[in-house]
């Protein structure tokens, strides 16, 4: 009689953990979430420069660290009293945030400018190359980690407002412009190794290379005393720093340089913010 008490029991409880199972069999299986194990924007960890000052590095110009700080090169130089030819050096600190004392020498500077075209003029000559005495020179390819070239285009060029912006290279749109803390401060094109990368405005290359962290082979160009434009990841850079160069026109060759994917990352700047380059490419 207990023998068969004992089969009893133990058929109800196989009885139960099929039901059991039968039971989980009829939900639905929602996978854990899984993160990519590729990078996204946020893992790149783009120059950044946050805080009250900065201590210039090695490679530094005013521009890269303008571009990093999110601060425009016109207040940097004017909170920090930099004087022409406007050279910064490894070691020296700069202040990123306006003081109210810097805040009324900045006022003076500008007041003492004639014109902010005519102050512009003055921080663009220290910025040149050597070589901009020299008669205009095409372009050579440089590749990504050699030296650049000594030859630039010198014409001087006053800085206009743009006229009109054009999109720097053919491809499919990968990713888009964002406001958040680590969203992307520009757009990504996804295109073919080598593929032409073109100058989106008229404009004076201000800074070739590769000293912003995230940014690979970068290459900075300014049109207005307000608008910069950016393009990374460059495979070749086919511009000097100082050269003069119209839109449409050839700088650089699509890559993958600080990156893990063959793309041009492009941002607009306007007063040392990012924009979203999308309003003002063409449709």
């Amino acid at each position: 009689m207990a023998l068969l008490h004992l089969k009893k029991a133990i058929i109800n409880l196989w009885l139960l953990v099929l039901l059991g199972l039968i039971g989980c069999a009829g939900q639905p299986q929602n996978p854990a979430p899984v993160r990519s194990v590729t990078k996204d924007y946020s893992d790149y960890n783009r120059a950044t420069i946050s805080g009250k000052s900065y201590q210039v590095k090695a490679g530094d110009t005013l521009y890269s660290i303008a571009w990093a700080s999110g601060v425009d090169h016109k207040k940097l130089i004017q909170i920090n009293k930099i004087k022409s030819p406007f050279v910064i050096h490894p070691g020296q600190v700069l202040s990123l945030k306006c003081s109210s004392t810097s805040s009324s020498s900045s006022n003076k500077i500008v007041a003492s400018s004639n014109s902010s075209a005519h102050q512009q003029n003055k921080i663009d000559s220290g910025h040149k190359n050597p070589v901009d005495s020299t008669k205009a020179q095409g372009y050579r390819q440089v590749k990504a980690g050699q030296e650049r070239s000594s030859t630039a285009q010198t014409n001087p060029r006053p800085y206009g407002r743009v006229k009109q912006w054009l999109w720097p290279t053919k491809g499919t749109l990968s990713g888009r412009f964002s406001t958040a803390n680590l969203g992307s401060k520009g757009i990504d094109i996804s295109g073919k190794f080598g593929q032409a990368i073109t100058a989106s405005a008229d404009g004076k290359v201000v800074y070739a290379g590769s000293g912003l962290r995230g940014y690979g082979e970068l290459i900075i160009i300014k049109h207005s005393d307000d608008f910069l434009s950016a393009y990374a990841h460059n495979s070749a850079i086919r511009v000097a720093e100082g050269q003069w160069v119209k839109a449409g026109q050839l700088i650089a060759n699509m890559g993958s340089t600080g990156t893990d994917a063959v793309k041009l990352h492009f941002e607009i700047r306007f007063k040392g913010k990012p924009v979203d380059p999308l309003k003002y490419l063409p449709k």
